[in-house]
C-alpha cells in the first residue's frame, strides 16, 4: 500500500468515482473533503492495535457517511470510535453490512435503523450503547444481529425479540425492588 500521512490523507475527496475504499491503519479523523465520496459502495476503516492500546481515537462518525447511499458495506470496525451513532446512517438505504463492534459508541440505536431493510448483518457488539432497543422490525429478520456487551436495559426487547441474534449479556443493570416482599404469602388453598 502507499503510505498516507496527516497533510495528503484528504486528497482522498478528491476520487468522487471511487467505490471501494479499505484503509488499515487509519490515524486520523475522518477529513471533511471526503463528504464527496458519494459513490462508495465499500467503507472500511480501522486503527492498529499498537493505536488503540495508546488510547487513540478515530473520534465521532461523521454525519455525512448518510449521504453514501449507494453503500453496501460499511466496517467501522475496533476503532475507537466515539459519540453517538448518526441517526442519518439510516440513510443507507442499500446498506447490507454495517459493522462497528469493539469502539466507544454511546447513546442508543437510532430508529433510523428500520430504513435498512436490505441489511444481512448488523453488528454493534462491544460498545458503550445504552437505554432501550427501539424499534428494529424493519431490519430482515433473516439478518444476523448482534448487540452483546453493551449496556442496554430490557425496555424494547419484548418487540424486538425476532431480531435479535445475540442480545446477551449486557452490562449489569442497576435494579431495586419496590414495595413489601413476602415469602409464603401465597395461599395453598
Amino acid at each position: 500500500g502507499n503510505p498516507l500521512s496527516g497533510e495528503n490523507v484528504g486528497i482522498i475527496g478528491s476520487l468522487t468515482n471511487l467505490k471501494h475504499l479499505a484503509i488499515s491503519p487509519y490515524y486520523w479523523q475522518m477529513p471533511a473533503g471526503w463528504s464527496t465520496l458519494v459513490n462508495l459502495e465499500y467503507l472500511s476503516v480501522s486503527l492498529p492495535d499498537f493505536f488503540l492500546s495508546s488510547g487513540g481515537q478515530a473520534g465521532n462518525i461523521p454525519a455525512y457517511f448518510g449521504n453514501f447511499t449507494k453503500l453496501k458495506t460499511l466496517k467501522l470496525r475496533h476503532s475507537n470510535w466515539t459519540g453517538n451513532i448518526p441517526a442519518s446512517l439510516g440513510d443507507l438505504v442499500n446498506l447490507e453490512v454495517l459493522e462497528m463492534p469493539d469502539n466507544h459508541l454511546t447513546g442508543t440505536i437510532p430508529s433510523s435503523f428500520n430504513n435498512l431493510t436490505k441489511l444481512t448483518k448488523l453488528d454493534l457488539s462491544g460498545n458503550e450503547l445504552t437505554g432501550p432497543i427501539p424499534n428494529i422490525l424493519g431490519i430482515p429478520m433473516a439478518a444476523d444481529v448482534n448487540i452483546i456487551g453493551n449496556a442496554f436495559n430490557f425496555s424494547g426487547m419484548e418487540s424486538n425479540i425476532s431480531r435479535l441474534d445475540q442480545y446477551s449479556p449486557q452490562a449489569l443493570i442497576d435494579a431495586s425492588l419496590i414495595g413489601p416482599m413476602c415469602v409464603g404469602c401465597i395461599s395453598s388453598h
